[in-house]
């Protein structure tokens, strides 16, 4: 709450005077050094058309950062994602991986965005010497797209929007010396 200059019924109120619904959530986050802002969520219906939306108004002076609707952060887990890959191109063995011996089973965790590229790519665990060139052959793999069929709220499960969805998974690799 510290840095806030306005209320959480105060951010309601401006959330939903641009986008007039249901609110399911409303929460006070700053990412890392930025601005205080507030996370208002809201089950928006046109018509026969419902959507969820995402609005961030800025506790400080009560303005919206951003909005965005269900379709734009829905995103998967994935689990291991090996056997999906279209294309999964292996690591190069590093030379001083290798002259070090190292060795051993690398876990890359991925985003995949609605196109099937890899959009982010941080190693978890693995050998300090053999993560780097994980990473760096997990941004080149390729997938299908992942399309999100039902999208449950809490009001009610209807299908909302039956288009591709972002995944976060895993692939592993593994490095035997020969």
């Amino acid at each position: 709450a510290q840095g806030a200059n306005i209320s959480m019924d105060r951010a309601i109120q401006v959330a939903t005077s641009k986008y007039p619904g249901k609110v399911l959530a409303c929460s006070l986050g700053r990412d890392k050094e930025g601005p205080v802002f507030y996370h208002v969520v809201i089950i928006v219906t046109e018509g026969d058309k419902t959507t969820t939306k995402y609005v961030w108004v800025s506790a400080v002076d009560g303005t919206i950062i951003k909005t965005e609707d269900e379709r734009k952060v829905s995103s998967v887990s994935g689990g291991t994602l090996n056997a999906r890959a279209i294309t999964l191109p292996q690591p190069q063995y590093p030379d001083i991986a290798r002259a070090a011996k190292a060795q051993g089973r690398v876990t890359v965790e991925v985003t995949i965005d609605e196109q099937g590229n890899v959009i982010e790519a941080r190693a978890i665990s693995g050998h300090p010497l053999l993560q780097g060139a994980s990473v760096k052959a997990a941004r080149q793999a390729k997938f299908a797209r992942t399309y999100m069929q039902e999208i449950r709220t809490n009001i009610e499960s209807k299908i909302i929007d039956p288009g591709p969805v972002t995944v976060t998974g895993r692939l592993t690799y593994n490095f035997v010396i020969q």
